[in-house]
């Protein structure tokens, strides 16, 4: 089965002002685009998960099992040897932070050590992304924890995607 995936993000700023006589504007963007092929390599995918209006109850969490538990959707076992990316979003209407981090089987990917942990307000959105992969270890550093704090339900968007080798 073949994979082709394509990971972009970009932030527009646009000034502009009306000074004596005329009109003025600024456009600035930077932007980031990775298309991967398919396979195994530095800059490639063949891997993947997302799920969207994700519900996690209040004081509670869930961990990604990066290399035994997810299924896509075509309804197929996702087992990463290497993370490319992961991307989370919490949802604007959510009332609770999300802290992403903690697992006891840790994927540390962008996090320096264990136990390193980020809070996602409502409305946030991580995206993070490594061209050669972050290794996981199974059954050692194959978890990345979402856990949401007391009050209400939370909703998220996650995607993660990896190569199987």
């Amino acid at each position: 089965m073949s994979q082709t995936t394509r990971i972009a993000a970009s932030v527009q700023i646009v000034k502009q002002t009306a000074p004596d006589g005329g009109d003025a504007k600024a456009t600035q963007i930077a932007s980031f685009l990775a298309d991967l092929a398919t396979g195994t390599g530095s800059g490639q995918a063949d891997v993947g998960f997302v799920d969207t209006d994700r519900a996690l109850a209040s004081n509670t969490s869930e961990d990604f099992d990066v290399a035994n538990s997810l299924t896509d959707a075509l309804g197929v076992s996702v087992v990463c040897a290497k993370v490319k990316a992961i991307m989370i979003k919490a949802a604007d209407a959510n009332t609770t932070d999300l802290t992403i981090g903690g697992a006891s089987a840790e994927l540390l990917a962008f996090f320096a050590a264990t136990g390193d942990k980020l809070i996602l307000k409502p409305g946030d959105c991580l995206l993070a992304y490594s061209k050669a992969g972050w290794a996981v270890a199974a059954g050692t550093a194959d978890d990345l924890k979402i856990a949401n704090a007391t009050g209400a339900t939370a909703h998220f968007d996650i995607a993660i995607v990896g190569t199987s080798a």
